[in-house]
Parts: structure tokens; C-alpha cells; sequence
């Protein structure tokens, strides 16, 4: 994964989830990645569920955006940019003076 365009967390979730389809649509049952609880009622949604599972219908949903979240990038150049002291944090070229 390339971070400089995408965000680690974000493809790494995608990933699972798009996995977790798959095994769900070949009909593998694997556990949820994350604790649930499980009301175990009979009736119609269950039923429709089933139905639907079938007759191979299945509700593909959009993928998530994974690009890099540039925001706190944004906020440190304005905040940098406003800055009436010198930055500590930019390291001076050779003559002494910072990087502005």
C-alpha cells in the first residue's frame, strides 16, 4: 500500500470487508471480526433473508474511500503559515536559516 496516497487503516478495513463478502457470497461461514449480539427470533426477516440468499441476490455495497486524510497536514502548514515565532520543528539549511 502506497501511504503517501492511501491511508493504511482505511485499505486495511476495505480489505476485510471485501474479503468477509466474498466468503460470504461463496457461501463459507466465517466468524465476525468483531463482537455482536445475536437475538435469535423465528419469523420474517430471517425467512427474507434466506429467500434472498437463494435466489443469489445479494446487495453489493459502494467501496470506501481509502485516500490519505490530509487534514491535520492542512492544519499544521496554516498554523506554520501564521506562526509569528520560528518553527523548531524545520530543520535550518546550511546558511542558518529556517525553512519557510
Amino acid at each position: 500500500v502506497d501511504q503517501r496516497t492511501q491511508d493504511f487503516a482505511k485499505v486495511r478495513s476495505e480489505a476485510i470487508r471485501q474479503t468477509k463478502a466474498a466468503l460470504d457470497a461463496a457461501g463459507i461461514d466465517m466468524p465476525s471480526p468483531s463482537y455482536k449480539v445475536t437475538l435469535e427470533r423465528a419469523g420474517a426477516p430471517a425467512a427474507a433473508l434466506e429467500a434472498q440468499r437463494a435466489a443469489g441476490v445479494t446487495e453489493e455495497p459502494p467501496a470506501h474511500e481509502v485516500d490519505v486524510d490530509r487534514y491535520l497536514q492542512d492544519q499544521i502548514a496554516d498554523d506554520r503559515r501564521r506562526a509569528e515565532e520560528p518553527d523548531l520543528l524545520e530543520t535550518p539549511d546550511p546558511s542558518g536559516t529556517p525553512d519557510r
